[in-house]
Order: structure tokens, then sequence, then C-alpha cells
């Protein structure tokens, strides 16, 4: 373990700790997709993981490798095979910011997993959720992600999961 957090900042060792936690206790991850997105998997869902790195140019124009803290694939054959996309973003505590960074991940992702079609292309975003590890000044309760095209516009509501607003019980 200590090599794997060796030279890293403290943000990079926070999000290497909560993908290793997500990949020893993936037995929890049905329940809490579930929970969080109101879904309807089983036990029996196939759960895959994969690594959210992407490069992201800076405005330094050096290219800065990024991780989205956890993507998660949840895939059960229901009336027809269903697999879909989770994208988790752990933080010590609220920030602004983190809007920014999930839209980041969303279009990196998409970009990633772009379907062309006979007139264009299908873009798939993840389903995103941001779990805060701590109350702060700027406690978030909820995120709304607007994104403008030219044929109008699209929000959606990304999930906030405070853990200060669940017992120890609740988390067990």
């Amino acid at each position: 373990m200590d090599d794997i957090l060796k030279g890293k900042t403290n943000e990079q060792v926070y999000d290497s700790v909560f993908w290793m936690s997500m990949r020893r206790l993936s037995e929890y991850i049905v329940p809490l997709i579930n929970e969080v997105f109101s879904e309807k998997f089983t036990q029996n869902a196939t759960v895959r993981f994969e690594a959210g790195k992407q490069i992201i140019e800076s405005t330094g124009s050096m290219l800065e490798r990024r991780e989205a803290d956890a993507i998660v694939y949840l895939s059960e054959q229901f009336k027809k095979m269903v697999e879909k996309a989770y994208h988790f973003e752990c933080e010590t505590r609220g920030r602004k910011s983190i809007s920014i960074r999930i839209a980041e991940y969303a279009s990196g992702y998409a970009f990633q997993h772009v379907v062309p079609t006979r007139i264009g292309a299908d873009i798939k975003i993840p389903h995103s959720a941001v779990i805060f590890l701590r109350s702060s000044s700027e406690h978030l309760s909820k995120l709304v992600m607007g994104i403008d095209y030219p044929g109008g516009r699209v929000e959606y509501s990304i999930p906030v999961i405070n853990i200060r607003d669940y017992t120890l019980n609740e988390l067990i």
C-alpha cells in the first residue's frame, strides 16, 4: 500500500484510498447505487470497475493526467441485459468546483465511449454522484449540471451524499 501512495498529493492519496475501498467493499456497491440512484439491481448484478483516467490539457499547455475517483458498471439480466455506468467522486469537504470536475470526467467518459451511428453518434454520460465525508461552510445538498446545446438546455441533478446525514447504523 505504501508503494501505491508514495509521492502522491493528499488529494491523490484520498482518491487512491477511496478507489481501493470501493473495490474491497464491492458487495456494498449494489445497495449504494440502488439507494443513491433509485435503481432496482439485485445482489446478482455484476459489478465491474474501470479506471477513470483521462488526459486533460491544462492552462499551461501541459498535458495533465486526472482520474475520476470511481467508475463502476452494474449489469444484470432483467427482461433484457441492462448495463449502466456510475461515476462517484469522494470529497473531504464540500466544494463548488466539484461540478466542474464532474463535467470534465463525464465528457471525457462520453467521448471515450462514443458510438458512431448511421447519421451521427450516440453519446452517453455516466450517472454521477458526490460523496462528502465532512461538512464545511460550502456544504452542498445538491448539484445541478446544466448544458446549453444549440437545440436547447439540458439540466440534470447529481445526487449528493453527505455522510453527516446518516447514522452509523444506516451506514452499516
